[in-house]
This record gives C-alpha cells, structure tokens and sequence, in this order.
C-alpha cells in the first residue's frame, strides 16, 4: 500500500515536534513518509497536552479539526506487538476487531464472525488463568503480530497485562445514550438501569486508559465513523501491520454502524432461532 500523508499533516509542526529532522534540513513531508511513520512519530502534539515551546499559534483552521482519536504513550516501535481491544459492551469494540481482521490481523482460534472475539483466549483470561501464559505464548509462537478483543476486558489487564508480548490497547468510546438503548434493546434492561450501569463503567475505562503504562488509541466511535478511510491509516500505524491495497481498501468499506449479523447476534431479548446466520455464535455474542 502507498503511504500518503495524513490529511491535517503540518510540516512546521512536524519539524517544531522532531528538532533532529529540522537540524538534518530534510524535508518534513518526506522524512515522515520514509522514516516517520515506521518510527511512529507523531505530526501534531498531543490533544489535551501543552504545545510545545515556539510554537505557533493555531492559526490554520484546519489544525482545529478533531478526528476523535488520541494516541497515548507511543513511543517505541517493536517488531512483535499485542493487540487489544477494550470498551464498554455495545460500545462498537466489534468495528476495530472487523478493521484488524480485514487487514490480515490474526484475531483467534475460530472467531466468531459477528463479534471477532477469541473465546479460547478470553476463557482462559476470565475463568483459566493457570492457561493464560500457554495460550500466549502459542498465538505469539504463531503470529508477530495478533489481536485480542474482548470489551470487558479492562477489568482484568491490569493484573495480567505483563504475561502479554508488547501489548498496545485500543480503547473504544461511545456516547452513553447509545450504548443504553443498545442494550435496553437487546439484553431487555431498563433504559434508567442501562443508563446509571453506563456511567459507572465508562468512569472505570477512563481510569482504566489513563492508568496503565502501554501505548493506547483512544477512539471515537461516532467520530471515525465518518472518516472511514484516516481511521483505518491511523490504526495501521499504531499496530504496526502492512496490509496489501486490498486488505487495506476490505477494512474501510467493511466499516459501517451495526451490521445485521452483529445484530443478531448481539441481542438475547427475542429468541434467535429463526433469525440465524451462518457464522454466528449467539452464545459468544451475549457475552461482551
């Protein structure tokens, strides 16, 4: 896949943030194409972190752009990485997954196609964990680079996110209204509970994301949903992979708000039976 520059790439900030490339008097939109992005060097500061010393002020209407996404504690690039996928359940946790999976990302032994969740590896973080060191390092004996998504995950990774081979986290965000009625509709809980349970988790994820010392993608959903295509490039980057035009061009058109089989597979308020599809596990499903 060509590499292309992001659309709100700067170069005077790019140089301001790298004084090394600046004092190499190399060109900044080069240099980030040929060694930046490989170097996962950032071209724009931080969002919510003070601007670096000398620079100017925004003045660029679109540096004021918020594409929804924030990359924390990127600041090395391994070879072989661990990817994983938290959120709040129904927060759109299965989108990434779909995304990784399209672009050659491993995602499990016999995944479900509804939710791209590893059951063997989320049995044994959540019910086996004298398994959990085998099963990694199998997927890492296997694989340079492999995914793992499981929403609720975030209430276990702080005690074991040492077994995991240089783990990065995406962290999916989603208005808590919506996440509500997802579930109201599809687990039969009360609009007023699925509310009041919201806050509560989506207070622990923030904990949870500031906290642990790994690199993170913060994500947006409703933000990404409408720039498909920078998504996926920003997610390439951070993951590391490098996937072909095909796979690339696969994970943006497969980006959409709730597809059928998700649906189907993710409600338990009406019986399944006669709504089956093929690859669906609606056992799996009901468990995010």
């Amino acid at each position: 896949m060509k590499k292309k520059l992001p659309r709100d790439f700067d170069a005077k900030v790019y140089l301001e943030l790298h004084r090394d490339v600046r004092a190499a008097g190399v060109d900044a939109a080069r240099h980030y194409l040929e060694h930046g992005i490989e170097e996962g060097r950032k071209y724009k500061p931080s969002e919510g972190l003070p601007r670096p010393r000398g620079l100017p002020p925004l003045s660029d209407i679109s540096q004021l752009g918020n594409d929804g996404i924030v990359i924390l504690g990127d600041n090395d690039s391994p070879h072989f990485r661990t990817i994983i996928i938290v959120g709040l359940p129904r927060s759109g946790t299965s989108m990434p997954a779909k995304a990784l999976h399209d672009l050659g990302v491993w995602m499990g032994d016999g995944i479900d196609q509804a939710v791209f969740e590893d059951v063997r590896l989320a049995d044994a973080l959540e019910r086996r964990v004298e398994d959990l060191s085998g099963v990694i390092q199998d997927y890492n004996s296997r694989y340079d680079i492999w995914g793992f998504k499981r929403p609720m995950a975030f209430k276990l990774l702080k005690k074991h996110i040492k077994r995991f081979r240089n783990p990065r986290i995406v962290v999916m965000f989603r208005d808590p209204l919506a996440i509500s009625k997802r579930n109201a509709i599809s687990v039969d809980v009360s609009i007023e509970m699925a509310l009041r349970n919201a806050a509560r988790e989506i207070s622990d994820l923030i904990d949870f994301a500031l906290s642990i010392d790994v690199p993170k993608m913060l994500v947006s959903y409703e933000k990404v949903m409408s720039i498909p295509e920078e998504f996926v490039e920003t997610l390439v980057q951070f993951v590391g992979c490098n996937p072909t035009p095909d796979e690339f061009k696969e994970a943006v058109s497969n980006i959409q708000n709730s597809p059928e089989l998700y649906l189907i597979s993710s409600q338990t308020k009406y019986s399944v039976e006669s709504q089956k599809v093929e690859g669906a596990n609606s056992r799996t499903a009901v468990e995010i």
